[in-house]
C-alpha cells in the first residue's frame, strides 16, 4: 500500500508499532531496546542527518563567499567617479 500511497504511514504510529507486533508474536523483552535507547538512536541519526546537510551545503556557500570576495575586489578596482559630474 505505501508504495500507492506513502501517505499511508500517516495512519500508525511507528514508534508504537514494533513493540506491539512484538509483543503480540512473543519477542522476549529481553531483546527489544528500552524508549530511551531509541529516542538517544533517533537523535544521533538526526544529528548525523543535519551534519551531512551542512556538509553537502558547504561547497554551495564555498563559492558564494568566493564569489563575493571576488566581486569586492573588482568594485574597489574601478575608478570612482569625480565628484559632481553625474
Amino acid at each position: 500500500m505505501s508504495q500507492l500511497d506513502p501517505g499511508v504511514f500517516d495512519v500508525f504510529d511507528t514508534d508504537a508499532l514494533p513493540r506491539e507486533l512484538a509483543e503480540i508474536n512473543g519477542v522476549p523483552a529481553k531483546v527489544l531496546r528500552s524508549k530511551e535507547a531509541v529516542a538517544q538512536i533517533k537523535e544521533q541519526k538526526r544529528q548525523a542527518a543535519e551534519m551531512q546537510s551542512m556538509l553537502a551545503a558547504a561547497p554551495v556557500a564555498a563559492d558564494a563567499a568566493n564569489n563575493l570576495a571576488n566581486a569586492a575586489a573588482t568594485a574597489s578596482s574601478i575608478p570612482q567617479a569625480i565628484p559632481g559630474m553625474g
